[in-house]
């Protein structure tokens, strides 16, 4: 991973901490946060809020296929904002890459600097060997963290996601490995991968661990597919405890849950009907958060109807065997907005 030394006179006038982040870049940090915290990463999640705080990571054009890279003089990790973070495979490129910059980050600019100069004669470079050998350590470790969920998972769902991601973290290693073998170690000269204990592991003993641990993600998910019920399909079912009426919604083969509500309500003077629409998720334990937007008529004592918008929340819990569920919903804040409980079963 190639670092490009800039000259001050382009530093000083395109400061790196001077460029906001866009809310999906934002959004990218925050996964990346939620990424390492789930893995009990909490001191790498510290580091990475620490260093957005202080404007020293940020996204900007990187060199084609890197997904980040450092700027020696300045310390400031650039993300590649042409890559797209869309699945958890993604996040765990990200995670171990950091974990590589991170070591560019500590090392002195002018060492780094005569390594790059002894790279030029085909002599290697120590500095990028550290990073990379970081980086290995690192998607290790997180294959471990997952294999260890993958089979102590307390629920059938939590060990089909842990297997799932842990396929996803072995694949992630295979990559760095075939990189490794295919441009860096031509690049910076053999090296020996450490574990946390400083003892040397062999590109075979992490071979046939890639390898075992597919074998627990297998093991996991067959478990899992024996135990678990989908929740896809169509729910129905009764509102009550302020309002009267039915909601409908189905759940798709990604977990997202679309439907309506409708029907008519009473608050003090005031009676009226609402419908909405009803857009969410639900988590792989039965948790449902949805959206429900919609519209409200409130007629008070006069005859007078009032037209409103609103957007209320819906949440609630599917049972284990997915045949049924209940929760509460609101239409907004408002004290004459209606709300209460729901109750569906699967059609």
């Amino acid at each position: 991973m190639k670092r490009l030394f800039l000259l001050i006179l382009i530093v000083l006038s395109q400061p790196a901490w001077s460029q906001s982040m866009t809310p999906q870049q934002k959004e990218i940090i925050d996964k990346l946060g939620v990424y390492y915290r789930e893995l009990g990463l909490k001191s790498k999640a510290d580091w990475l809020k620490q260093e957005v705080a202080a404007g020293r990571i940020r996204f900007g054009p990187t060199e084609p296929g890197e997904t980040a890279v450092t700027d020696m003089p300045t310390r400031v990790i650039t993300i590649n904002d042409k890559k797209p973070f869309l699945n958890y495979s993604d996040y765990v490129d990200l995670g171990y890459t950091m974990y590589h910059e991170r070591v560019h980050q500590n090392q002195d600019p002018e060492i780094y600097n005569s390594e790059c100069w002894r790279e030029t004669f085909y002599l290697g470079n120590a500095c990028e060997r550290e990073g990379w050998a970081t980086g290995f350590r690192a998607v290790r470790n997180m294959a471990n963290i997952l294999r260890d969920q993958a089979k102590n998972a307390p629920s059938s769902r939590e060990r089909a996601q842990a297997a799932a991601r842990l396929e996803a973290t072995v694949s992630a290693w295979q990559t760095l490995t075939n990189d490794w073998f295919g441009k860096g170690k031509k690049l910076y000269g053999d090296m020996t991968v450490t574990d946390d204990q400083g003892f040397p592991i062999s590109w075979e003993e992490m071979e046939k661990e890639r390898k075992e641990f597919l074998k627990v993600a297998a093991t996991a998910k067959a478990l899992a597919g024996d135990m678990m019920v989908p929740f896809t399909g169509t729910y129905s079912g009764p509102i009550s405890e302020g309002a009267n009426g039915k909601l409908t919604f189905q759940i798709n083969t990604r977990n997202e849950v679309l439907g309506t509500i409708g029907g008519n309500y009473r608050k003090g003077t005031l009676s009226g009907t609402f419908k909405g629409r009803i857009r969410g998720q639900v988590d792989i334990d039965g948790n449902l958060k949805a959206d429900v937007v919609g519209e409200l008529k409130m007629t008070n004592q006069a005859g007078v109807t009032f037209d409103y918008e609103y957007t209320g929340r819906m949440t609630g819990n599917l049972t284990k065997n997915a045949q049924g569920g209940s929760g509460r919903w609101t239409a907004g804040e408002g004290a004459m907005n209606p709300s209460g409980a729901w109750r569906v079963t699967r059609q």
